[in-house]
């Protein structure tokens, strides 16, 4: 699994995840968890440290989001107990949904993860060799049937033998792909589910056939059947300093992950989106992506109000193997007209993405 940019693990836990082990930025379990010495609250290191780069970058003092106490930084610790609590915590393998039962300690998740992988591919090349031996055994039989003169009989029942054992490995390969069956009827599911959710939405806009994905808290998760993610947040959540973070997700067209984040500054709210590094860039050291994103974020508002922004320029974005995302498109919103947009005291984001050149 990627290492997610809000700083928690992201893992299904076998039993309820005590509150003593989610960090209240992220909503995540704890991941390098940093204990203030001066109240006595935890938060993950990496949701700390954005927390303290955006108060330096505005000039504010650091303080902490629970209690309000100004923050000594160089009186913030590691709390080896902690982490030691939750890398004890037992969890499943995130191939879960695909049948994979396996069940450990977290600290052994990641050797897990990738040893799964492993042992699927290897399967696939097992069929295959097995596979080609047999069609070289046909072929093989064949040939001595004609060069020492077998009878015609013989020779049809060790074909059909071999095509009998063809076939039951065939059997099993197709066993092997129910999985893929069974997740294509769940994003079938879903998809009916999304279209249910558009036609509630009232809005005069038209906007074609784009379906909207619902908020995913995992970034594995991925469907085809959606050109549009939605996405919602309170701004009183922003404006005291916080940044919001959506979960990561895909432009479908050619599977490259995004994440929003929304936060405030100067009287105005900066929404931006990022090419983020996602499950299938895991194995590229750099990712360098030079196409011409067509999209736009909108925000649905009362009374049918729609506020679009679209992107300015064509954007090339590059990750190196040591970061997680890469900055790209941003625009910015006023307070004023922020307010009169929002419903249930939300603010709605769509961000859609039409064919790219």
């Amino acid at each position: 699994m990627a290492e997610s940019i809000v700083g928690g693990y992201d893992y299904v836990f076998i039993t309820d995840l005590s509150e003593d082990f989610v960090c209240t930025l992220c909503h995540l379990a704890f991941k390098n968890p940093l204990q203030i010495e001066e109240c006595g609250h935890t938060f993950c290191k990496l949701c700390f440290d954005q927390m303290v780069d955006h108060a330096e970058s505005n000039s504010l003092d650091i303080t902490c989001p629970l209690d309000r106490k100004k923050i000594d930084v160089s009186r913030v610790f590691k709390d080896k107990s902690c982490e030691r609590k939750v890398l004890n915590l037992m969890v499943k393998c995130p191939n879960f949904v695909d049948d994979c039962d396996w069940t450990g300690e977290l600290r052994e998740a990641l050797v897990h993860e990738t040893e799964c992988c492993k042992n699927k591919t290897m399967f696939n090349r097992q069929m295959d060799e097995k596979l080609n031996q047999l069609l070289n055994r046909m072929i093989e039989l064949e040939t001595n049937a004609k060069s020492h003169g077998l009878k015609l009989e013989e020779k049809d029942k060790q074909i059909e033998n071999l095509i009998a054992q063809n076939e039951n490995l065939i059997a099993q390969n197709e066993n092997q792909n129910k999985k893929i069956d069974n997740q294509s009827k769940q994003m079938e599911d879903q998809a009916k589910q999304i279209d249910n959710l558009v036609q509630q939405v009232n809005i005069t806009h038209q906007y074609g056939n784009n379906m909207i994905m619902k908020n995913i808290g995992d970034e594995t998760t991925f469907s085809p059947f959606c050109t549009a993610f939605q996405w919602k947040f309170m701004p009183d959540e922003v404006r005291y300093g916080c940044m919001k973070y959506s979960p990561p997700f895909y432009n479908v067209m050619n599977p490259i992950c995004f994440q929003l984040r929304v936060h405030y500054v100067d009287n105005n709210f900066r929404i931006a989106l990022y090419r983020y590094r996602g499950k299938y860039d895991h194995f590229n050291d750099e990712i360098e992506v030079t196409k011409d994103f067509s999209f736009d974020i909108r925000i649905f508002g009362k009374n049918g109000k729609v506020t679009t922004f679209e992107k300015r320029n064509n954007m090339k974005y590059t990750i190196s193997q040591s970061k997680t995302k890469s900055y790209g498109w941003w625009n910015r919103i006023n307070d004023d007209e922020i307010g009169s947009l929002t419903i249930d005291g939300y603010v709605n984001l769509h961000c859609f993405f039409n064919k790219t050149t």
